[in-house]
């Protein structure tokens, strides 16, 4: 019994410090709502896309059933996002998100949100006129272990305007 026990402790420590850990990231700019409130009105523009990445052996992953963030460029997100994705905004490898200090709870409901379909293509519609980044995760599942990454771009889109977005490394 005591070896059971023990050999149960041992590998939830094992397991504690293998697991990744999540990074804190001090922002300098704070959330400011007004600058990101237009996306609640509707608009005239479309967005649409595909994302994907290609592995090493050619074949193709497809964001297929995630979720992709519409979010509007305000000084706050253009931190966030340089601070995950890097200033070429292509992808990283998957990993958790970073906590980011300060934090707000409204940026993320002034957002929208749509799904991959199978084929890796999402759409915004009754979009307003302004500057956004488009953002999602390809990723799959070999073994127990995670492989993908997230993906970023920025769009600009004006009144009318149908965009087509194509998120790949």
């Amino acid at each position: 019994m005591r070896k059971a026990v023990f050999t149960l402790l041992v590998s939830g420590f094992w397991l504690a410090a293998c697991a990744p850990q999540q990074r804190t990231i001090h922002l300098s700019s704070t959330f400011d709502r007004s600058e990101a409130e237009f996306i609640l009105t509707d608009g005239t523009a479309t967005i649409a896309g595909q994302a994907f990445l290609r592995q090493r052996g050619g074949g193709v992953v497809t964001c297929a059933g995630s979720i992709v963030h519409l979010v509007p460029m305000t000084d706050y997100s253009d931190e966030r996002i340089q601070s995950i994705y890097g200033s070429g905004l292509g992808g990283g490898s998957y990993e958790l998100f970073p906590k980011f200090v300060p934090d707000s709870s409204v940026y993320i409901t002034l957002s929208r949100t749509a799904q991959c379909d199978a084929g890796g293509e999402f759409e915004f519609s009754n979009v307003p006129a302004g500057n956004f980044y488009v953002a999602t995760t390809v990723r799959r599942v070999v073994g127990n272990a995670q492989q993908g990454g997230s993906i970023a771009r920025p769009v600009v889109v004006a009144r009318g305007q149908r965009v087509t977005v194509l998120l790949t490394q």
